[in-house]
């Protein structure tokens, strides 16, 4: 049970909530147990406990990527937004998702939303972290040279330079083009944006 964060529940939720995390533990499959924990934090948005259902909704998230349900991760990343809109975890997540779908020029636009939101929270370092594996993993050339352009203006040029290199060489030729096998890159995303859950909301 949370209620770390805010005011003193009313007991009706608080028997709701305990039910939902009973069912949760002993839920058969790890996306059921993402269901449960999803409904707990849409209770709290609804009791004005917006920062318990942030934690419920992470953990809905994470429940959701581990089963590789990555539509149904997108879906609660966006209510956290809705219910949080400066949340960085879930902006990190949805470009991770996006990735991990093939998507890339939605990955553009989130990565750009994502950036906004660290560098309003004070989290550049580990958004550079974060952009690092993701030009790992992003196969057009167009995109590698949006995540070069944010990694200059994250402060990492030698990394920047290394993927402007690569893109070069591809063009000229001399290296094969980038390719990333879609389970590989489900797999990088997914550990990624697991990762980034406790670097906080």
């Amino acid at each position: 049970m949370l209620f770390l964060h805010g005011k003193k529940p009313d007991p009706k939720l608080v028997d709701q909530l305990e039910s939902l995390e009973w069912r949760a533990e002993r839920a058969n499959s790890v996306g059921a147990a993402a269901t449960y924990m999803n409904q707990a934090g849409d209770l709290c948005v609804e009791a004005g406990l917006v920062k318990d259902a942030l934690e419920y909704y992470g953990r809905a998230i994470d429940a959701h990527l581990a089963a590789d349900r990555y539509d149904a991760a997108a879906t609660v990343c966006r209510k956290v937004l809705r219910a949080s809109p400066d949340v960085v975890r879930a902006r990190c997540t949805l470009t991770w998702l996006a990735l991990a779908s093939g998507l890339e020029p939605d990955a553009r636009a989130e990565v750009e939303e994502y950036l906004s939101a660290a560098e309003r929270a004070g989290a550049e370092m580990v958004a550079l972290l974060q952009v690092r594996r993701m030009v790992n993993v992003a196969e057009t050339v167009e995109l590698r040279l949006y995540l070069a352009e944010v990694l200059m203006a994250l402060g990492d040029q030698r990394t920047a330079d290394e993927v402007i290199g690569r893109v070069l060489a591809e063009r000229n030729g001399l290296e094969p083009p980038l390719r990333v096998e879609a389970d590989e890159r489900r797999s990088i995303a997914r550990r990624s944006a697991i990762q980034g859950v406790r670097h906080g909301w």
